[in-house]
């Protein structure tokens, strides 16, 4: 078989002449990429013979080469900048006045135009504030948020500490399970605003508790309660933060007067992202920014939140055309 080898390499292996060579070729090879990668296949059965006749213990010509994976363009994360965010929690604190759309109605068999009236103010519920505030300004998951009770919160600290999530599953029902991975398990330093909301969410659950008796299906301890439920102290479904939200952007929507003022209509989940592209705008590390997320890696962070990173590489930009193109004229 060394024969074999031997015999193509010199006799059959076609040679690459120096003008026509790719300038991607290695200029040091005087052989094709199909001539190399034949005679790799025929060494490789050279020592896959010496491993059967118990000359080698192992092929080392057998190795599997790595095939690269399609790389594609990622799609840019959607959610708020930091002026939506802002026209957002401060929407969210004041009544919401709900419009009835300019519309038509048939009345003794004639088409009669209504004009656009105030049917009403809609309150957003305390919950549901605290929960937006909450998310925008520390990150964490869904199914982390809906798995924080009230010994998770350290008023004293301003901070909540992440250590489970609960998902529901059709068959399962509600379950209780570990964050997502190892790096899943943090604390969470918050604003006192913020903190403010959920201690005033906790003094309203402690009265539900008491008003409502036995129709109170949660813990009778405040401190074992869920931190986000139903009215009756069982669990939100995890459909009900995404369902709220977007009823408030829309509702918010309704009300400006351009088309340039509106909110885009995101997901609760894409909350997380406003408060990662917000802390990555401000300037934080990737790494701080990694850990206060839950990400394993940095690497992550770069990788969802990669169109963040290049505004910022446009700032830095102008900084230094500012710097040093302005000052030379």
């Amino acid at each position: 078989m060394y024969t074999r080898l031997r015999t193509y390499i010199y006799t059959c292996a076609p040679r690459i002449n120096a003008a026509t060579r790719p300038a991607t070729h290695n200029k040091y090879s005087k052989y094709s990429d199909s001539a190399v990668q034949t005679a790799k296949k025929i060494l490789s059965s050279i020592l896959s013979y010496a491993v059967i006749n118990d000359i080698l213990p192992s092929n080392p010509a057998a190795v599997k080469q790595r095939q690269h994976k399609k790389v594609e363009k990622k799609q840019e994360v959607k959610c708020f900048d930091i002026q939506q965010a802002i026209k957002f929690l401060s929407f969210i604190e004041k009544p919401i006045p709900m419009y009835v759309p300019e519309h038509y109605v048939t009345r003794n068999g004639k088409r009669v135009l209504i004009s656009e009236y105030l049917l009403g103010n809609y309150v957003v519920q305390l919950k549901y504030r605290a929960a937006f505030a909450l998310t925008i300004f520390s990150g964490v998951r869904k199914e982390e948020l809906l798995g924080l009770q009230w010994k998770d919160v350290d008023f004293r600290a301003c901070s909540i500490d992440i250590n489970k999530a609960v998902v529901y599953l059709p068959k399962e029902g509600y379950l209780v399970k570990a964050p997502k991975s190892e790096a899943g398990f943090r604390k969470i330093y918050l604003p006192q605003s913020c903190m403010d909301l959920m201690k005033k969410l906790k003094i309203e659950q402690r009265k539900a508790i008491l008003t409502q008796g036995t129709a109170w299906e949660g813990s009778r301890e405040i401190e074992e309660n869920w931190c986000f439920t139903q009215e009756n102290g069982l669990h939100m479904s995890p459909s009900t933060p995404r369902q709220e939200l977007q009823r408030v952007i829309r509702a918010y929507n309704r009300n400006c007067k351009r088309e340039e003022d509106t909110l885009p209509v995101i997901t609760f989940h894409q909350l997380r992202h406003t408060s990662a592209s917000i802390l990555i705008a401000q300037g934080m590390e990737p790494t701080a920014v990694a850990k206060r997320l839950g990400h394993h890696d940095a690497s992550v962070t770069l990788s969802i939140y990669a169109h963040s990173f290049e505004e910022r590489d446009k700032a830095a930009s102008n900084a230094l055309e500012s710097a040093l193109v302005q000052r030379s004229v």
